[in-house]
C-alpha cells in the first residue's frame, strides 16, 4: 500500500473498518507511527512519572507533544494528555504478547473515541518535562524529570 493511499483511507475513514485486523497492512502501520511519534512513551511517562495524576483504570490518550528534534531518543519538552475512564478492557485471551500494545492501542483508540462521540470530556493536563542526561552524552541514558504539572482549565 502506498503512502498516499493509506492517507486517503484515514481521510475517508474507511481505514477503521479493519485497523484491528493485524493482516493489512495499514492497522499495524498507524500503531508503528504512534509509536514512532513518541505518543507511547509519553502516555508512559504520564502513567509511571506523573505521580500527581490517578491513572489507575484510565487511559492516557496523549493530545500532543513537544520533542527534541535533535536528540537520538525520546526528549520530551512538554505533554498535553487527556485522561479518560476505562470502560472497555483489552481482551489478551487469544493474543500473542508481541500484539499485546498493538490490542491495548487498539482498545484505547475505540474506548476514548465513543466516549467523545457521547461528550464525554477527558481530565487535560499540560506536563513539562526535563530530560537529563545522565552520562554526558557518552551512551544513551536519560532520565526524564517533571518539572511542572498544570492542570488546564475546563476540562
Amino acid at each position: 500500500m502506498c503512502d498516499w493511499e493509506l492517507q486517503q483511507e484515514i481521510d475517508d475513514g474507511s481505514i477503521w473498518d479493519y485497523v484491528y485486523d493485524l493482516e493489512h497492512p495499514a492497522g499495524y502501520r498507524i500503531y508503528e507511527s504512534y509509536r514512532a511519534n513518541g505518543e507511547e512513551e509519553a502516555a508512559w511517562i504520564v502513567r509511571r512519572l506523573v505521580k500527581a495524576i490517578n491513572t489507575r483504570n484510565k487511559w492516557v490518550d496523549i493530545i500532543s507533544c513537544c520533542i527534541d528534534d535533535d536528540s537520538p531518543t525520546f526528549k520530551f519538552e512538554w505533554i498535553v494528555a487527556e485522561i479518560f475512564p476505562k470502560r472497555l478492557k483489552p481482551d489478551y485471551s487469544d493474543c500473542e504478547s508481541e500484539y499485546r500494545g498493538y490490542n491495548t492501542w487498539w482498545t484505547l483508540r475505540e474506548d476514548v473515541d465513543a466516549q467523545r462521540e457521547q461528550g464525554v470530556k477527558g481530565r487535560k493536563f499540560l506536563i513539562l518535562c526535563d530530560t537529563i542526561d545522565l552520562n554526558e552524552g557518552k551512551i544513551l541514558r536519560t532520565y526524564t524529570r517533571i518539572r511542572t504539572l498544570k492542570k488546564i482549565l475546563g476540562t
